[in-house]
């Protein structure tokens, strides 16, 4: 069997919604594919439930292996897959049958690098229908007017890996890999250096994709490691571009994407014995001082004041004083909630 795309499966910890996922990718009527399953350390019944479904369908690839993170995860598949095109789909969600198909027949027809779909989120079971970048079919765009959607957006939602099929051609032909443990946001900077190399996207403005959001809240530790995450991720997706001398990057803009993901840490109980959240703190800080009063045009007006306030004073002592009266505000207006 020739294998036209290769579907990535990073799996943790997912024995809940895993079978939904794997089966809907085995009952596409699409049959030409492989799904390379990398269970990643799970603690769960996760890789017993991959066997259980190796048993039902010979496509699937089961990849055991200790606990790296997310990153090495999807390396690993890139450099096992075999297929003419990548597509990577998070182990607690799931697909809507014929998308293989389609967008197998289209990426083809057109000779793209990148196909776009829509997709659906889905929280608390209630389903919502959601837009990637707005794009007419049968038009496309080249990379590199897509990187400036990417950096010049306020939104997240067109930021994704799994809504895309990916040609592995362009991957290979590249060398292109995540960096060692930035296992958060590693999916963005994937994206940024697929979009860099590629020549011509399209989009097809159909849903086959549920993203199955996890509605438990982040604890203030995972919260702080995410931060430092972030502002590493920023600075590695620079750092790519100062490398390959591209002029045309608004440095400005992903500045104002790493301040708006850093806000939260003025909420955060701070922890200035930890390395890692001094560092982001200093880094938010930094953009504070250089950032475009433009960037906060969407915030309240007290939250502004509390910016200006940083902007003038951007010391770990004034950050101090703004942190535990913001989390004082926070702590009592749960208190008059609770009572209400």
């Amino acid at each position: 069997m020739e294998i036209k795309i290769s579907v990535i499966v990073p799996v943790y910890n997912t024995e809940k919604y895993l079978e939904k996922c794997i089966r809907s990718i085995i009952e596409q009527d699409f049959k030409d594919i492989e799904i390379i399953c990398i269970n990643d350390g799970s603690t769960d019944n996760s890789f017993q439930i991959l066997q259980e479904l190796a048993n039902i369908d010979k496509r699937i690839v089961i990849v055991n292996k200790k606990n790296e993170g997310v990153a090495e995860t999807r390396n690993l598949g890139m450099i096992l897959a075999k297929g003419k095109y990548i597509q990577f789909i998070d182990s607690d969600d799931y697909l809507e049958k014929g998308y293989f198909t389609k967008a197998y027949e289209i990426i083809e027809r057109n000779n793209l690098d990148i196909l776009i779909f829509d997709y659906y989120t889905k929280e608390n079971n209630e389903i919502k229908k959601e837009k990637d970048i707005e794009l007419e079919e049968n038009k496309y765009i080249t990379g590199e007017a897509y990187l400036k959607i990417l950096i010049d957006s306020s939104k997240t939602k067109t930021t994704f890996l799994w809504n895309k099929l990916i040609k592995r051609e362009m991957i290979i032909k590249n060398n292109i890999s995540i960096p060692k443990n930035l296992n958060i946001g590693e999916d963005v900077y994937l994206l940024y250096l697929f979009s860099y190399y590629s020549s011509k996207i399209g989009k097809y403005n159909k849903s086959f994709y549920y993203y199955v959001k996890n509605t438990s809240s982040l604890t203030n530790k995972e919260m702080e490691l995410y931060l430092f995450c972030i502002s590493i991720l920023f600075q590695k997706i620079k750092d790519f571009f100062a490398d390959k001398n591209v002029k045309s990057i608004n440095k400005k803009k992903l500045d104002e994407q790493e301040f708006r993901h850093l806000l939260k840490i003025l909420y955060l109980e701070n922890h200035f014995e930890n390395e890692n959240y001094t560092k982001t703190v200093l880094r938010f800080l930094e953009l504070v001082k250089n950032i475009e009063f433009n960037a906060l045009k969407n915030e309240n007006i007290m939250f502004k004041i509390i910016i200006l306030i940083l902007r003038k004073n951007p010391t770990l002592l004034y950050f101090k004083l703004i942190n535990r009266v913001l989390i004082f505000c926070r702590k009592l207006k749960r208190r008059l909630k609770i009572k209400r």
